[in-house]
């Protein structure tokens, strides 16, 4: 398994969240099979980003505006997984990369998000007396949080950067090994709507997940 790598880099446009490492975070569970496998196996369940609850989560976009170097990159990445491309079609698509062109661009968000499927996220949050969190993610009140202690030593957590503006990305952040920190910089920035939910992550880049 790959893991992200923590950065405590912060800007003047975030808003939310304490800077330094609690020493307790909490995680809401309704009454289900995850919170028996988390008390009983001390297992904990990391959701697949793409089943989030905001559709905004995890998808900033990427934007096709390029310089040539930049539209070059794409291109080349693009040539070496196509299996012999003709010279005609070469020459096409290496035309319009000089020209800050990128041909089947939507082919490389296309790409990222199938790399996303193999994501885990298990979350975590600063408050374990939130109303809307015990609605939202503990059965409308129903359920339990739970408390624990010492993570930062445990796991490499990410503290979820809210602000008012979101990063932006371009598609050749997409291309390897780049990928990488641009599936951080998406799966840890949130608008300041959510920054009472104060989260910290702790991600998967490749895991499995069953049919449920």
């Amino acid at each position: 398994l790959r893991f992200m790598e923590n950065d405590h880099s912060s800007s003047g446009d975030l808003c939310g969240g304490t800077k330094s490492w609690p020493r307790i975070l909490y995680m809401y569970r309704s009454l289900n099979d995850h919170l028996r496998d988390a008390l009983i196996q001390k297992h904990l369940w990391a959701s697949n980003p793409l089943s989030f609850n905001d559709p905004f989560d995890c998808s900033i976009p990427a934007s096709n505006i390029s310089t040539p170097a930049e539209a070059t990159e794409c291109v080349e990445y693009l040539l070496r997984q196509m299996e012999a491309p003709t010279p005609a079609f070469q020459a096409w698509v290496r035309n319009e990369a000089s020209n800050g062109r990128i041909p089947f661009a939507e082919d490389f968000e296309k790409g990222w998000r199938k790399s996303l499927e193999k994501a885990g996220v298990v979350c975590f949050t600063e408050r374990p007396d939130n109303l809307l969190m015990w609605a939202h993610y503990a059965s409308q009140h129903g359920g339990l949080c739970l408390g624990f202690e010492g993570l930062s030593e445990r796991l490499d957590l990410q503290r979820v950067q809210y602000a008012k503006t979101l990063p932006t990305l371009k598609l050749v952040d997409l291309l390897p090994p780049k990928d990488l920190e641009a599936t951080k910089i998406r799966l840890t920035s949130k608008s300041c709507r959510w920054a009472y939910e104060r989260e910290w992550r702790f991600i998967l880049c490749e895991t499995k997940f069953s049919s449920n």
